[in-house]
């Protein structure tokens, strides 16, 4: 059984025996600093959880704007970071859009080489985080 550990103006994440889902979806209602902005303040939650309750990640971008600025690429990063410092396993969950594969393919390899996979199938994204 699921339970939400926190939720945010354009993200949700929940844990579900041990593991950790963090759904992010677009809005377009805000700006990009906005948006940014939220991405630093999931470091602090990827911190605690990789530290703590969360054996590994799946972190679900599939409706999330296709493509990232810098200042949100750099939060990504601090993200996965949490994971691969802990050596907990993290799903990177992508839609169909290129750039937006491309964009995640190179911070996962930057920041969490070791532990972290992009994947555009919920299916394998969720049996490499078991």
């Amino acid at each position: 059984m699921s339970s939400v550990y926190a939720e945010g103006g354009n993200y949700r994440i929940e844990l579900d025996e041990g593991i950790a889902r963090c759904v992010v979806w677009r809005r377009p209602d805000v700006d990009g600093q906005t948006g940014a902005a939220w991405a630093k303040e999931k470091i602090s939650h990827f911190k605690a959880l990789a530290r703590g309750p969360a054996r590994a990640l799946v972190f679900d971008l599939r409706q999330a704007p296709p493509v990232t600025g810098p200042k949100t690429q750099e939060a990504l990063g601090q993200m996965l970071e949490s994971f691969e410092r802990a050596r907990r396993p993290v799903a990177v969950l992508v839609g169909d859009h290129a750039v937006q594969k491309l964009q995640l393919q190179r911070v996962v390899t930057d920041c969490c080489p070791n532990v972290g996979v992009v994947f555009t199938d919920e299916a394998a994204a969720v049996r490499h985080a078991r």
